[in-house]
């Protein structure tokens, strides 16, 4: 007799990044312990070698299969233009579909539900069965001032989501994506399944000496704030050295630290609240790029406190792993965050994200009320004690049989 359980799942994963290969990883591992026959093959174009090796280092020895698409490694560009610009536009437009195709004639026939935890700059493909996608957030439909997408590029993002939530039952993490999707997509009629997530990733403390050893390593001998986000425009990033400027008037000893990509390149004194001074000997600013766990854990331990400015998150993923590990928490007052706050159980100081001396208030109370700031970091490590990834698992698996089953009476009531 076979097992009901026995289900076959394929994941599209083209691109994902660092934080989207986290979330993947910590969703499976917790997926295949509820459901150990489930059949799961990953196939990827992920371009970043650690998004790569995380998910082969965590999902391989789970029984996962993971597939390089040979569609790109078949692609061949071709000059169709003299402009470099138009070239690439129509070849990514060529290598797209030549990726579809060969998807979809030759590895999802016999799938049971395909599920697609990023469908941005990729089409939905063309087949007959059950679809769970995760539309994330919809920055691209807003303007914050400064273009996070060129429009022709939001417009194809926005065209291709039309296309998925036709197709597929949607889970976002907070209800306030949920509203932004229908906004975003007022005629939209199905359900949208809110599942909040837990930390990113499973991290346990490390000893006092390991992260000792790490720090030594980095040249960090003095204590800091810890951002840990990508740079661009709506991360709020101007507005958090403005904040951070304020801030250490006061607290001139502690400098600020920054991981996460395209902050690589970014170090200076902070001089101005307006902007840092590049190309000094001496810095308070500091960014270090992308960074492996070990590392992030180390620097959320020792970190005074974890903040994260944003102007538009679908939640706030640098506070999931600080409440995780015990490091206090400042944020901006976006209603995500704040929904996330209330829902999970955990606590933080949250401030104006566009009042920089509001932000420096909010770092300050962390070190200005010690026991109220000690009772925020132990209630929110309980909180994230009750609220793990097999409680997000679970609710993913329920969309996902409620898909197959839904999939299988609508078969049956064409026939």
């Amino acid at each position: 007799m076979s097992n009901p359980d026995n289900r076959k799942i394929s994941i599209i994963a083209p691109h994902l990044s660092s934080g989207g290969a986290k979330y993947l990883s910590a969703l499976l591992t917790a997926m295949i312990k509820r459901k150990p026959y489930y059949d799961i093959t990953i196939y990827e174009d992920i371009k970043l070698p650690y998004a790569i090796d995380l998910i082969k280092s965590d999902l391989l020895p789970l029984g996962v299969k993971i597939v390089k698409l040979r569609s790109l490694l078949e692609f061949k560009e071709k000059r169709k233009s003299r402009i470099t610009f138009i070239n690439n536009i129509i070849n990514n437009y060529r290598r797209r579909r030549h990726h579809r195709r060969h998807l979809t004639l030759l590895k999802l026939q016999e799938t049971d539900l395909l599920f697609c935890p990023w469908p941005y700059d990729y089409d939905c493909p063309k087949v007959n069965m059950p679809i769970v996608c995760i539309t994330h957030d919809f920055n691209y439909m807003h303007h914050f001032g400064m273009n996070i997408y060129e429009f022709a590029h939001a417009l194809n993002i926005k065209k291709q989501h039309e296309n998925w939530l036709h197709k597929a039952a949607p889970i976002v993490s907070t209800n306030f994506i949920a509203n932004e999707l229908r906004k975003s997509f007022p005629l939209l009629a199905k359900e949208i399944n809110v599942v909040p997530l837990s930390k990113l990733t499973d991290f346990k403390r490390l000893d006092d000496s390991k992260v000792d050893k790490i720090l030594h390593e980095l040249g960090i001998n003095y204590d800091f704030v810890l951002t840990a986000n990508n740079n661009t425009y709506h991360k709020n990033y101007n507005l958090l050295y403005a904040g951070y400027y304020y801030f250490k008037q006061k607290y001139p000893r502690i400098k600020l630290i920054m991981v996460g990509l395209g902050t690589e390149n970014i170090q200076g004194v902070c001089n101005s609240p307006n902007y840092i001074d590049l190309f000094k000997e001496e810095y308070d600013v500091r960014g270090f790029g992308q960074v492996d766990d070990e590392i992030l854990i180390a620097l959320i331990q020792r970190a005074k406190m974890v903040i994260n400015p944003s102007l538009y998150e679908a939640g706030n993923g640098s506070g999931l792993d600080a409440w995780g590990l015990g490091t206090p928490v400042v944020m901006s007052n976006i209603e995500p965050f704040i929904e996330q706050m209330n829902i999970l159980g955990v606590k933080a100081q949250t401030f104006d994200p566009k009042d920089a001396r509001d932000i420096a208030k909010a770092m300050g109370k962390i070190l200005e009320y010690p026991n109220q700031t000690q009772k925020n970091v132990d209630d929110s490590l309980v909180a994230m004690g009750n609220y793990t990834w097999d409680h997000v698992a679970q609710q993913y698996i329920n969309v996902f049989e409620k898909a197959i089953k839904e999939y299988k009476r609508y078969k049956v009531n064409l026939q």
